[in-house]
């Protein structure tokens, strides 16, 4: 009788802790983010957009729920902010979804899924912002586009979209007098991100070469090169070109302007020259090969279907003759970029 006892006395016991451990680790779950900056971090995106982050996280709440496997009913109870789902808005809303990741990551520690609405729980606000693409794939074809997981299984799109996402970071941090360019130059003399993700003809082109071979290196693409122009569109307007070239002789600068095969369909804003003296480049032994001058070019083409103008990076050069002497100036092509046009 009394074994029967102490075995129950003992029952009893792991009942009540294990009732006791589950309540307090609920407790922690609810307690375990600041609901306070939360909401601050939610509300204001910082621009002029009604309804803060929640209408650019309500497009994607019917694909959150099917990979998390809440009911239809469940999602049709939360309150949402409807906005615009068009190409451009939803462009717009990769680039607030990754501006909210940043916020989120800088304020608080930690996300969890609450089980409520998506304004009281943090896990369903920072898994959109962070994997945004994916959910925009899922908006767009429900499937039918590649998923983030696909595009990270792709090593060719995921060396791009590593060098894609350095061109927005770069679009979206400047500002007039923060540097002489826009974004780097990674490859033939431009940036292609830039250039396909602004310009229709130039999107076409480049992802047209993958489309027989890869076609869902395409389809990782797209969403990216959306949130790219939907930056470059508010800041690439206040670029104008480098300050400081304001020298060159007419000579010099017609130089500069033979090096652009196709400046005659464009109407020229400025050409310039940075430096007075020239820079001398030497070989190994300390011979010159050339001296050069650093120039420009402003130029705005009318019948360009990206709707900005071009810089163009073009040296001055005169060619090494021998005996201290040098040949007659050259311009010399270096790069281009898309720049603004007032």
């Amino acid at each position: 009788m009394k074994a029967r006892i102490s075995n129950l006395t003992l029952i009893i016991a792991l009942s009540l802790m294990f009732t006791a451990t589950s309540a307090l680790s609920l407790a922690q779950r609810n307690a375990s983010y600041d609901e306070e900056t939360f909401k601050s971090v939610i509300s204001d995106t910082g621009h002029d957009d009604w309804g803060g982050y929640a209408s650019f996280i309500t497009p994607y709440l019917d694909c959150y729920a099917k990979k998390h496997n809440i009911s239809q009913d469940t999602v049709d109870a939360w309150p949402k902010v409807h906005g615009a789902d068009d190409d451009q808005a939803l462009a717009l809303g990769q680039q607030r979804l990754a501006e909210l990741e940043t916020k989120l990551k800088s304020r608080m520690r930690s996300f969890p899924d609450t089980g409520l609405e998506p304004d009281k729980n943090p896990a369903i606000y920072f898994e959109i912002a962070t994997k945004r693409a994916e959910y925009l794939a899922c908006f767009r074809g429900d499937g039918q586009q590649a998923s983030a997981t696909d595009c990270k299984s792709n090593p060719l799109a995921e060396v791009h979209l590593t060098d894609l996402e350095k061109t927005r970071k770069e679009a979206e941090e400047f500002k007039p007098g923060l540097r002489e360019y826009f974004v780097s130059t990674l490859s033939d003399s431009k940036n292609l991100y830039l250039e396909a993700a602004l310009s229709p003809s130039a999107r076409e082109e480049w992802l047209g070469r993958f489309r027989e071979n890869d076609p869902k290196f395409e389809q990782c693409m797209k969403p990216a090169l959306d949130a790219l122009a939907a930056v470059a569109r508010k800041t690439l307007p206040s670029y104008t070109g480098p300050a400081g070239y304001t020298l060159g002789t007419p000579a010099e600068k017609n130089a500069l302007l033979g090096a652009i095969n196709d400046i005659a369909r464009a109407k020229v804003l400025k050409v310039g020259i940075k430096e007075a003296n020239w820079l001398i480049d030497k070989n190994s032994l300390g011979i010159p090969n050339a001296r050069f001058k650093h120039g420009f070019i402003w130029a705005q083409y009318p019948n360009s279907d990206d709707g900005f103008c071009r810089i163009f990076w073009v040296n001055l050069v005169q060619d090494y003759s021998g005996g201290g002497t040098y040949g007659a100036s050259h311009g010399n092509f270096v790069g281009r970029s898309y720049a603004g046009c007032r």
